[in-house]
């Protein structure tokens, strides 16, 4: 079928890419998150950003994400209270 917009293009062409991920309360598998992207960010040429919104997180999500440490994409952490992202 059609693309769904028109400006389609591979992800070798792509000048960056940025991911978001909503989060609240994760501690338990936000590393993996994390490491999965951080993988996939290896089949692309272009820079590649994380953007972790930790909504409301009363865990250790955002300690323990940034803590984290990324091979090839990078990471920003945005926390606030937006109403149960994750």
């Amino acid at each position: 079928g059609r693309p769904l917009c028109d400006d389609v293009r591979s992800p070798s062409t792509v000048p960056y890419l940025i991911v978001a991920v909503p989060a609240r309360d994760e501690q338990t598998t936000i590393v993996d998150c994390l490491a999965s992207i951080d993988r996939a960010a290896t089949r692309v040429s272009a820079p590649v950003t994380i953007a972790l919104a930790a909504d409301s997180c009363s865990d250790e999500t955002v300690a323990i994400a940034r803590a984290v440490t990324l091979g090839r994409a990078e990471l920003t952490v945005i926390e606030g209270t937006w109403g149960r992202a994750g």
